[in-house]
């Protein structure tokens, strides 16, 4: 869990969404939503708590590099109107096979530009508001679609340069090979359609 808020300037407001609050007292900086099951409603329920112009939203065992919001500054100084993501590394609570994936994480957030929502999406209120936020009645994948949404609107999804660090137990807790095919089959599941509906909005622009 994100533990270390000193990074974060005082003007940062910081929210978690969960379905209960939790029984220990939580720093004064932290205010906690109180929400339904359902990662998409979830997400939309933490954007909507605040006014803020800008949206980062994070994984609550997501670890943040000290450079994470200099870097997110000069990004949005380059290019407003991107969505930003950051390079993924694993922890060491995961199977040694993890480099694997982390390889296929820069393969498909660099060259494919799909990265998923552990990579730390940064994005201006107003091209949230564009695009709908996450979609709430999907199963799963809430933010890979977000992305391919972003694709089919022409907005950049780009990445900020600096790296975030994500736990690997689940692979540990399920297998190394059962999880990462899960992930293969539902990215790809959700991937082809939304990658014949941009090809069509290219052919016919």
């Amino acid at each position: 869990m994100i533990t270390d808020f000193s990074i974060f300037p005082k003007e940062v407001e910081i929210i978690f969404v969960g379905p209960r609050a939790p029984t220990e007292k939580l720093p004064p900086r932290i205010k906690w939503v109180t929400s339904k099951l359902g990662r998409g409603h979830q997400l939309n329920i933490g954007a909507g708590a605040t006014n803020k112009k800008y949206l980062w939203f994070l994984h609550s065992d997501s670890q943040l590099p000290i450079d994470a919001l200099d870097n997110l500054e000069y990004a949005f100084h380059v290019n407003p109107s991107a969505i930003y993501y950051f390079n993924l590394a694993f922890s060491q609570d995961g199977p040694s096979l993890m480099f694997i994936n982390s390889l296929g994480v820069w393969f498909r957030s660099h060259f494919l530009k799909l990265p998923y929502g552990d990579q730390g999406f940064c994005v201006r209120r107003g091209v949230f508001s564009r695009l709908g936020g996450f979609r709430e009645n999907l199963p799963y994948g809430e933010d890979h679609d977000f992305i391919w949404q972003a694709h089919l609107a022409n907005i950049p999804v780009r990445c900020t340069g600096s790296w975030i660090r994500t736990s690997a137990r689940k692979y540990q807790q399920n297998g190394w090979s059962r999880q990462t095919l899960k992930h293969l089959q539902l990215g790809a599941k959700q991937a082809v359609p939304n990658f014949f509906k941009l090809l069509r909005t290219r052919v016919m622009a």
